[in-house]
C-alpha cells in the first residue's frame, strides 16, 4: 500500500503513510498491555496503559489527517 501511496502521490504522502506503522503498532501493544495488566490486577499500571493508548490515538489521527490533507492536494 505504501507503493501506492508513493505513486500516487509522492514521496510526502509515502512518508506521512510510513510514519504511520510505528505509532500503530506501539497503540496494540498498548492495548495489550491494559488486558494483562487489568487480568492481573494491576489497576495503575492498567490506568498508565490505556493514558498511552490515549496519547498514541492522538498522534495516529494527526498523521492520517496529514495524509488525507496531501490526498486533497492532487
Amino acid at each position: 500500500m505504501a507503493q501506492k501511496q508513493s505513486s500516487l502521490y509522492g514521496d510526502e504522502a509515502h512518508a506521512a503513510f510510513d510514519s504511520l506503522l510505528e505509532p500503530h503498532e506501539q497503540f496494540h501493544n498498548a492495548s495489550h498491555q491494559v488486558l494483562e495488566r487489568k487480568t492481573s490486577g494491576d489497576h495503575a499500571g492498567m490506568e498508565a496503559a490505556m493514558t498511552e493508548m490515549f496519547k498514541l490515538s492522538v498522534t495516529l489521527v494527526d498523521r492520517v489527517k496529514k495524509l488525507d490533507e496531501l490526498s486533497l492536494r492532487k
